[in-house]
């Protein structure tokens, strides 16, 4: 699997590169892997989807907090982007559908 760039993702998800840094600094995301030539953040597929959800929830005028919320039931159900990994397929959908 490729990383990505922040330049990458800032593309696929719709946020701006300063945002995606905002993000990972208030926890929303990461902490991301680090090229250790370069020190450039390296993102993975995963952060993508939770990015683009995030990026939804923004869409919407969700704040910081909620989206911590949405982060956190995401992991609970082991959705595309979290780090939890499911035992079982979740029963439902969480995020915005992205």
């Amino acid at each position: 699997m490729a990383a990505l760039t922040i330049q990458d993702v800032s593309r696929r998800s719709g946020l701006s590169e300063p945002t995606l840094r905002y993000y990972e600094e208030v926890g929303l995301i990461g902490p991301v892997a680090r090229d250790a030539s370069s020190g450039h953040r390296r993102y993975r597929e995963e952060d993508v989807d939770t990015l683009q959800v995030l990026a939804c929830l923004r869409g919407m005028d969700v704040g910081i907090e909620d989206m911590r919320i949405t982060c956190a039931r995401r992991r609970r159900c082991g959705m595309p982007g979290s780090t939890a990994m499911p035992t079982q397929k979740p029963k439902q959908t969480c995020g915005c559908g992205t």
